[in-house]
């Protein structure tokens, strides 16, 4: 009985150290990306915010394929955009309406097209 209850323990230590590695990676990559990215999050919201002509309420920096970005999401007149903004240059790369099923969304623009 105090074998199983050891390897128990065990067990979730491990789990608990290895969720810490996890988020200490994490927040590494982060940093990372918060390192190379010229355009500030500030910029970013702004971006969107005019493009859309709506209100943003979350912003979040990462990548799309292989390009730092800022995911921004913004809502006018009861819609919810989501708007991909490069975060060395500025450029808006899409901007896409946002359904309930998230699989589901409506582009209304790219950059290039």
């Amino acid at each position: 009985m105090q074998t199983t209850t050891i390897i128990a323990v065990a067990f979730v230590i491990s789990a608990v150290a290895g969720l810490g590695a996890g988020m200490a990676s994490d927040a590494a990559e982060d940093a990372k990306l918060l390192s190379a990215a010229t355009l500030g999050i500030v910029d970013a919201i702004t971006i969107a915010e005019k493009t859309v002509g709506g209100t943003a309420y979350e912003a979040e920096l990462g990548t799309e394929d292989g390009t730092i970005v800022y995911e921004v999401e913004v809502i006018k007149d009861g819609k919810e955009f989501e708007v991909l903004i490069d975060a060395m240059t500025g450029a808006v790369l899409s901007t896409a309406e946002e359904h309930e099923d998230d699989d589901d969304q409506k582009h209304t623009g790219h950059a290039g097209d």
